[in-house]
């Protein structure tokens, strides 16, 4: 699948591989505390969308002030429950050297009264370097996932907030 890359220097953020179906829905804030949202170009129907949709946002926590892995991966534990997302797995890996943790769940959503399964991977990391906290949430169409699994941790991999 062609990929690209996506880089905007004044955020200071970038993904060196995007696969070309994805077209940038939103760009907003700035360097200090943004968000880039990204969709796939095929869509389900006109109820549910896209069928893969991510976004990264991020925002600046002075270092003596940030929450500890823990409490950043119990913060994502707690918007699961609240959001009555099933866990499937939870990771935690160094990512181009941060602490990135991530929980891949799944739901139903319903829109216009049709119901459509779907998979969330939701994950946070603290970058030292540059003092922010990156949040990000991909959401994919239940049938799709196995086969856009790899792909999407990816582009999760793929994620630079310096350089």
């Amino acid at each position: 699948m062609p990929n690209k890359i996506f880089q905007n220097e004044e955020y200071h953020v970038q993904i060196d591989y995007l696969p070309e179906n994805f077209i940038l829905q939103e760009l907003s804030g700035n360097k200090e505390e943004g968000k880039i949202i990204f969709e796939s170009r095929e869509i389900l129907d006109e109820s549910y969308g896209a069928y893969i949709k991510f976004e990264y946002s991020w925002n600046t926590i002075e270092f003596d002030f940030r929450l500890s892995d823990g409490d950043l991966i119990d913060e994502i534990d707690r918007q699961y429950q609240r959001l009555r997302i099933n866990s499937i797995e939870r990771n935690g890996e160094y990512i181009n050297t941060h602490y990135n943790q991530y929980i891949t769940g799944s739901r139903i959503i319903v829109q216009k009264e049709i119901q459509y399964p779907t998979v969330e991977i939701n994950g946070v990391f603290y970058c030292e370097h540059s003092e922010r906290q990156f949040n990000y949430r991909f959401m994919i169409y239940r049938k799709i996932y196995e086969e856009w699994k790899n792909t999407l941790l990816e582009i999760i991999h793929a994620f630079k907030c310096h350089f």
